[in-house]
């Protein structure tokens, strides 16, 4: 911070023009330096904002960027409504584009507006991009209807920033070995909230596809 107790004045002598600065001069200089040219806000202290300099030239503002608030602009503001997962970029064990359809807003449990993997390859895995780090509370899950309900019987849920093994190695969301009846729509709570921007749906087992129609990511729960 600024001292304002450091008073200093440099006194230009007549050899400090002519190019001679004496002892004095150069301890003015640093004091001169230590004064007026630290910058409070470097580090800034705003983690997610523009860092402003008071009036005082001693404290500073944190203005948040978009999203977010605080002192500091620390914390990130959500959407309770929103369905983070909605229209979010996906990825499967099965290279298909019909993954997408796990996100695409239609909670019909008819087979064709839902997703399945292959046979192959096990593990049986599907997850979203939310292209950002945000907080999940609850996960919401709406298993097909028309058939096949087992293939949702006997999974779990993971939430974290890594990709590693596919994301299977983050943390999990609630228990495991997680079941959603077949038509049915069931929540699961991440208590307490966790945050990541991959959420990866994962199938423990090895004898049945991996199938659902509808995934939706609340930041509340």
């Amino acid at each position: 911070m600024i001292d304002d107790e450091v008073n200093c004045q440099l006194t230009v002598t007549q050899q400090q023009r002519d190019g001679v600065i004496d002892a004095k001069a150069k301890k003015d200089w640093v004091l001169y330096q230590r004064q007026f040219i630290k910058d409070p806000c470097s580090p800034s202290p705003c983690f997610h904002g523009t860092c402003v300099v008071n009036t005082d030239r001693r404290n500073v503002t944190c203005k948040c960027f978009e999203k977010y608030e605080g002192k500091a602009c620390e914390t990130r503001i959500y959407d309770a409504k929103r369905n983070y997962a909605l229209n979010k970029p996906t990825n499967a064990s099965t290279r298909n584009d019909r993954s997408q359809r796990a996100v695409d807003g239609n909670t019909n449990v008819h087979g064709t507006v839902c997703y399945e993997t292959w046979d192959e390859p096990v593990p049986h895995w599907w997850g979203v991009n939310f292209e950002e780090e945000i907080q999940v509370a609850r996960v919401v899950i709406t298993n097909r209807g028309d058939c096949c309900g087992v293939r949702l019987s006997n999974f779990g849920i993971t939430i974290g920033n890594s990709l590693k093994e596919n994301g299977l190695t983050n943390t999990a969301c609630g228990e495991n070995h997680l079941a959603v009846p077949q038509g049915q729509t069931k929540t699961f709570a991440c208590s307490p909230p966790m945050k990541g921007q991959y959420l990866v749906i994962h199938s423990f087992l090895t004898d049945q596809r991996l199938g659902f129609c509808e995934v939706q990511a609340y930041a509340y729960p």
